[in-house]
Parts: structure tokens; C-alpha cells; sequence
């Protein structure tokens, strides 16, 4: 990772004066806020922190306690040089995500544009790892990077402050040179993942259930720029937002897969999920054979797991997903208990034919 250390050495200030005023910072920020949700209270780690533009932001909207790491010192100083102007109660650190430290016990981490900076699948697991190790039991990630399907030939976004220079294909993803457009041109060096990378290395990292988001464009910045103006934002996002929550219960049990399968159902009745075909024909798959009353074997599970590969894990939010993340430690465990709790999965499964 010193390729990222060297980059920002170099564009400090230049850095964040582009994040200040580049006309992609609105949406940016916009949709990082929406997807952490309430910060109320929370107790949030910032990682790729910068010069602390995203950490003073989440402090604002009410964390109780926050905490910056940047793999550049640069950037560090730079936020702790605010820190000293306007104190909030924010420590910062100068650590590698790839090694990252067990920090505490968050509740949220944010990492805006750190795993695009990954050379290698090795890495990018390392800095997840990283993330769920320091995520307490049901916490969530919120992470912004090069949004697997962009495509560096499409529509350009010279006009939100960015400019691809060129992209080299290496492995399971693409190198992407890319122009910072300010009062002065940085150019920094990216990667772009594919959903297949990300898959086996957030399983890897400990990730059963994660999701992927296309950015909105906000109110405010259509009002400001104009909406024809984010045409090609809209059309070919260099951004794309990646959720991932920590298993609420390590090992699982039987109260664990009965609170999701209670979530799921009522969101279901409700009318406000829906399965997709290819969790219907999973679904379906996984079930024949099984009597009324009887239940599914580990192995068949973990087969519906692998059938469904990427798409299963990925769309639709992953809901039937974490239904069988729960469910196979709970079939594995036995008990009255656990089979009374894998039933109710299996009857909610049942409901998507």
C-alpha cells in the first residue's frame, strides 16, 4: 500500500481542495450519509479518512465517537491540523488498512475510496478482514469505490471532476490511471474490482451478507447543476456503494435465524420484499425432497450457496442469503430448539413459490 501513501504525499492539499469543490462531492456525500443511516450515538470508524473531510461530517450528524485512519501521514496531519483549529472530540491515526489494528468496538465503519486502493485479492481481503474485526457483533460497513460495471469508455466525467486517463486489465481487475480536476491536475491510480473479487474475498473476510447500490444524484445537486448535467453521472457511475453487515451472533443460533426469518417474513406479508426468480428456483431446489415438517440437510444448503454464486449473495439486498447463513449452524448444532427455529426457515422459504 505504499502506492497510495506515495500518491497522497505528493496531492495533500490538492486533495482536499478537490473534495471541497469538485461538483461530484454533493451526491458523494449525500448518498456515504444515507447509507450510514442514523449516526446518533454510534461509535464509527472512518477509514481512508483523508484530511478528515467524511470524519468531521459523521461527528456532525451525532456520532458519539469517532475515529480517522488514513495510510498517509500527509492527509493525517492535515486532519489533525483542523482537529486543533475546531475541536470535535476526533482522534486520528496514521495506519495501513491492510493491517489494520483491532481499534475498538464500532458500530459503523465508513471507507470511502479505500478499497479501490487494493493491488491484490490478498489485500483487498486483508483490509475486510480489518473491517469486520473491528465491527461489533451486527455492525455494518458502508464502503464507497469503483463500482464494478463502469465502464472507463463510456460517458466521461470530466465534468464532475474526474477524468480517466486509461485502464489496464490485471487479473480480476482493471488498473485505472485517473485525473483529479481542480485549480491544479492530480492523477492517481485506482483499481476497479470485479463483483466476482469482491465476492470471494468479503466471504473470505467473514461477510455472509452484503449488498451493492447505485448512487442517486440529490435533490440539491440537480437544483444546482441542473439535471441534464448528471446525465452521464446517472448513465456510467465511476462510484458505487458496497453494505456489508457483521454476523449478529458469531456461530449462529436459533434466536438469530428466528429474528431474521421474523424480518424477512413481515417484509414479505407486507408487500415490501419480494424474491427474485433466481431465489425462487434456489428456494424450490433446495426444498424438494423435504417432506412437510421436515427439514433441508447441511449439504443441500451449502449447494444452493454455491449454485447461486455471486447473484445470490448480491442482489436484491442477499435477504434469503442471510436466511441460510443462519440456518446452517443452526441444522448443524440440532436440538429441539434449533429444528422448531430451522422450521419457521423453512416455511418462509415454502412462501416464495
Amino acid at each position: 500500500m505504499t502506492e497510495q501513501n506515495d500518491q497522497y504525499a505528493v496531492i495533500g492539499d490538492r486533495y482536499s481542495d478537490f473534495k471541497d469543490t469538485a461538483p461530484l462531492a454533493g451526491p458523494e456525500a449525500h448518498n456515504v450519509l444515507k447509507h450510514l443511516g442514523d449516526l446518533t450515538g454510534a461509535r464509527v470508524l472512518d477509514l481512508a479518512c483523508g484530511h478528515g473531510h467524511y470524519t468531521r461530517l459523521i461527528k456532525s450528524a451525532g456520532a458519539a465517537e469517532v475515529v480517522g485512519v488514513d495510510l498517509s501521514p500527509v492527509m493525517v496531519e492535515l486532519a489533525r491540523e483542523t482537529e486543533q483549529k475546531d475541536p470535535q472530540g476526533i482522534t486520528y491515526h496514521a495506519a495501513d488498512a491492510v493491517n489494520l489494528p483491532r481499534l475498538g468496538e464500532f458500530d459503523l465503519v465508513s471507507a470511502v475510496w479505500l478499497l479501490n486502493y487494493a493491488t491484490t485479492k490478498d489485500e483487498l481481503t486483508s483490509m475486510l478482514r480489518g473491517i469486520h474485526d473491528n465491527l461489533v457483533p451486527g455492525g455494518t460497513f458502508v464502503a464507497l469505490t469503483v463500482w464494478p460495471e463502469f465502464d472507463p469508455f463510456g460517458p466521461e466525467w470530466d465534468a464532475y471532476g474526474l477524468r480517466v486517463v486509461s485502464e489496464t486489465p490485471a487479473e480480476d481487475r482493471g488498473v485505472l490511471v485517473t485525473d483529479l480536476i481542480g485549480t491544479e491536475t492530480s492523477t492517481i491510480t485506482t483499481s476497479r474490482w470485479s463483483y466476482e473479487a469482491f465476492a470471494e474475498c468479503l466471504a473470505a473476510a467473514g461477510f455472509a451478507t452484503y449488498s451493492w447500490h447505485v448512487p442517486e444524484v440529490p435533490a440539491e445537486s440537480v437544483e444546482r447543476f441542473g439535471d441534464a448535467f448528471w446525465d452521464n453521472y446517472r448513465a456510467n457511475p465511476i462510484p458505487g456503494l458496497l453494505i456489508g453487515t457483521r454476523t449478529a451472533t458469531p456461530g449462529g443460533t436459533p434466536a438469530e435465524l428466528r429474528a431474521v426469518v421474523k424480518g424477512l417474513d413481515a417484509d414479505l406479508s407486507a408487500g415490501d420484499w419480494a424474491p427474485t426468480e433466481l431465489e425462487r428456483v434456489l428456494a424450490a431446489k433446495l426444498l424438494t425432497g423435504v417432506p412437510e415438517g421436515g427439514l433441508p440437510t447441511v449439504d443441500a444448503v451449502r449447494a444452493v450457496f454455491w449454485e447461486g454464486s455471486e447473484a445470490f449473495l448480491r442482489e436484491n439486498g442477499g435477504r434469503p442469503a442471510l436466511v441460510l447463513g443462519a440456518l446452517l449452524p443452526v441444522l448443524e448444532a440440532g436440538g429441539e430448539e434449533a429444528s422448531a427455529a430451522a422450521g419457521a426457515a423453512v416455511t418462509l422459504l415454502r412462501r416464495f413459490s
